[in-house]
């Protein structure tokens, strides 16, 4: 991963102490963090001062061995979808066994997913997240309207192809 500062003072930050604590083995250099081959357990994150994260770490959360707790989500329900209904929805979707709470999701970890159908909502980060889940699911996923992704990385397909994902355009 490049580009994430690791002295900002952006939450998005605390994806390295939350993969760590989830058994993560990362290297942190300067310009990158890169990761090879971790065997995750599962975690209990507060997402109260990194509503972004959600998304992207129940994806993690649904592939990691055990039950996690991802709680503190009220403010997701504000964002471009209702993050909590909309991750559900994408976890379920791929075959996730997930349930909601008021505030966050409880997920217990599976090895690999399913794969299917995810409506997007609308929104980039249910893109992202549902494309990164593809990789760990046994039979292809499909994004409605994964355009939404244009909103914060409109190369987020390309680079995605650079680092081995594989994907076709359907319109």
């Amino acid at each position: 991963m490049y580009g994430l500062n690791l002295e900002s003072s952006q939450g998005d930050k605390k994806v390295v102490q939350i993969l760590k604590k989830a058994g993560a083995i990362l290297t942190c250099s300067d310009d990158c963090i890169s990761s090879n081959g971790s065997h995750l357990n599962s975690f209990e994150v507060d997402f109260s001062e990194t509503p972004d994260l959600f998304p992207i770490l129940s994806v993690v959360a649904a592939l990691s061995k055990g039950q996690s707790v991802l709680k503190g989500g009220e403010r997701l329900k504000l964002k471009e979808s209702n993050r909590i209904e909309s991750t559900f929805q994408m976890l379920k979707s791929l075959g996730a066994d997930v349930k909601k709470r008021d505030d966050g999701l409880i997920i217990q970890g599976r090895e690999i997913l399913d794969g299917g159908i995810v409506n997007s909502f609308n929104d980039h980060r249910i893109v992202m997240s549902a494309t990164m889940a593809s990789i760990k699911c046994k039979e292809p996923v499909s994004i409605v309207n994964a355009g939404a992704v244009k909103k914060s990385y409109p190369n987020f397909f390309d680079d995605f192809k650079k680092v081995g994902g594989i994907f076709d355009v359907i319109s």
